[in-house]
């Protein structure tokens, strides 16, 4: 007979199992809906493959009077009339032609007080499901708008970048809610949840362990989602282990003073930090000494490509770089480096191309590669070689500073000075409010350093990560 130690043991060890072979068993399913054209009647399905997620529950397909939606089913248990579902990778491409999984029985009444949730849009829903009155504190008929996004696309993670998730909006019956999707590495989701009829806001707990933070006014679900997570999470990462020489043990910086010296600078960044000074912040951080050529690439982008102007700033974003390309030394991500990781961080026109992690910030996914491309060059050249971004030097740290600018210099805390704010936009998801909080405080070990070495004397503030 088992101890109790051994039985409490063995219970954790089968839920475990259950969880990954949940998540082992996860499909496919494109997520679109017919607003975009090439995910209408007739889909194109090479442009539908950059629209696709993995579910842990049957894809479904639907059409209302003006639009066809395709979408992962997050509850498995749900059937809902005239909608058609499946349950083999990507099979919700054609409504005609689908062969429909066997439905779950329920009665008339459970199926005409629901409505299917809508996938991300590319522009906002403008067709309003139908729906029927239910004994429920919400009127008949009466939706809200919910952003629908996952963390796949950075500026759905925490925290949001509203300027560029503003579009991805869809009508709800039910409530908006934010979560972490056990089936594709915890990350966060957002979106609409229509069995929610309550009103109001709160905790809801789903099929699989899934825990739904939801509210019941517009757009509400942007809130950061720090305290949500599944019963059972698994370790995840969304870039390679970076092993550092450097101490893990806090270096203390006792210099203060009341007045913060920023120093600026004209917008070339000239002359904002010499080589020396460069120099000796990468090696007191514990990295090999950089060459001059990283040091031009680095001081003659600082303001025109970073928008970076103060002394403060600069040394955040190096600091940052330091520990994102293992002392400027990897400008292409070690687990992808011999096999390319093909179809990982998605697919494009281009034949043999891959969109895994380059240059200094480590640049990922498909879409990334292209806005960077378009806003750095105007053209889609990043997109058609993306090896460049590591083998050329100038567009490793022209794509670090895009980045830089676009996604953390951006945020006010960031100008004010919050290091750990710009963790936060790095990568917020993983370092601020998951498991791997060492890792920001070793960023943050980092930026004490550099500040030294860039002969900044305020006190190195560390809000806005874990505090």
């Amino acid at each position: 007979m088992l101890s109790p130690k051994l039985r409490k043991f063995a219970f954790i060890l089968l839920i475990i199992s259950a969880v990954n072979l949940k998540i082992a068993n996860a499909i496919y399913c494109y997520t679109c809906n017919s607003n975009w054209q090439a995910c209408g009647e007739n889909p194109d399905l090479n442009m539908l493959k950059y629209n696709k997620e993995p579910c842990s529950g049957p894809c479904k397909i639907w059409k209302d009077s003006t639009t066809i939606y395709r979408s992962c089913t997050y509850d498995p248990e749900e059937r809902i009339s005239g909608v058609k579902y499946c349950n083999t990778d990507l099979c919700n491409h054609n409504i005609a032609t689908i062969s429909e999984i066997q439905s779950v029985q329920t009665t008339t009444a459970k199926a005409t007080t629901q409505t299917p949730t809508n996938p991300v849009t590319t522009k906002p829903v403008t067709t309003k499901p139908a729906t029927t009155a239910t004994t429920t504190s919400r009127p008949a008929n009466k939706t809200i708008l919910c952003y629908e996004c996952n963390a796949n696309l950075k500026a759905c993670n925490d925290p949001v970048d509203l300027g560029q998730i503003q579009n991805l909006q869809v009508e709800c019956s039910g409530a908006c809610v934010s979560y972490k999707n056990p089936a594709d590495n915890n990350k966060i989701y957002r979106g609409c949840l229509d069995k929610i009829k309550n009103g109001g806001q709160g905790t809801y707990y789903g099929v699989g362990g899934i825990v739904y933070k939801y509210c019941s006014t517009d757009l509400c679900n942007f809130i950061p989602i720090s305290p949500i997570t599944t019963k059972a999470p698994l370790p995840t990462t969304t870039k390679p282990t970076v092993q550092t020489t450097q101490s893990t043990k806090p270096i203390i910086v006792t210099a203060t003073t009341t007045k913060p010296n920023i120093v600026t600078a004209p917008p070339s960044g000239n002359n904002l930090i010499t080589f020396d000074e460069f120099t000796r912040a990468v090696t007191k951080a514990g990295y090999p000494a950089p060459s001059m050529e990283k040091y031009n690439n680095f001081v003659n982008q600082l303001g025109p490509k970073g928008g970076i102007t103060t002394k403060r700033e600069a040394a955040m974003f190096l600091s940052q770089i330091l520990w994102e390309s293992d002392g400027l030394v990897a400008k292409a991500e070690y687990a992808c480096v011999q096999t390319g990781c093909p179809g990982v961080y998605g697919t494009s026109q281009y034949p043999g191309q891959s969109y895994y992690g380059r240059g200094y910030i480590q640049l990922s996914w498909n879409y990334n590669y292209d806005a960077c491309s378009r806003a750095l060059y105007g053209d889609d050249r990043l997109l058609r070689d993306p090896n460049q971004v590591a083998t050329n030097d100038e567009i490793a740290w022209a794509t670090a500073f895009w980045f830089w600018k676009t996604n953390v210099g951006s945020n006010p805390n960031v100008k004010n000075g919050n290091f750990g704010s710009s963790t936060m936009a790095i990568n917020g998801g993983l370092e601020c409010n998951g498991p791997y909080q060492d890792k920001a405080r070793k960023r943050f070990d980092i930026y004490k350093i550099v500040m030294l070495e860039f002969g900044l004397t305020e006190t190195p503030n560390e809000r806005g990560c874990y505090n």
